[in-house]
């Protein structure tokens, strides 16, 4: 987590859209990209360890967007990916990262 933080660059810029694998392409190029390639570069790392891992994706809303009653209105930039990983006794831990640099 600590070496994708300090050496990754978060742009929504790069897709690494022509690679046959974007995860490798971000991850073993140039550390730039956005929550996906954080994700799934953390999980192929974790489990280079042997650690059991898995990407999680949904919407990251803040609760302060509900008003008063119950419904949220998600938008589609709110969609998020996110790294777990498995403890035994726990189950899956959420974690995210987030790079020191950024557009």
């Amino acid at each position: 987590m600590k070496y994708l933080e300090t050496n990754g660059y978060y742009t929504r810029r790069e897709r690494h859209a022509g690679a046959a694998d974007s995860a490798a392409s971000f991850l073993f190029g140039n550390l730039r990209g956005y929550c996906v390639h954080f994700a799934h570069a953390a999980v192929h790392l974790l489990r280079s360890q042997g650690i059991a891992a898995r990407v999680a994706v949904g919407y990251a809303v803040d609760n302060r967007m509900r008003g008063s009653g119950s419904a949220v209105v998600i938008m589609g930039d709110r969609a998020h990916a996110w790294p777990e990983i498995h403890v035994a006794g726990l189950g899956w831990i959420t974690f995210d990262i987030y790079p020191q640099q950024s557009d």
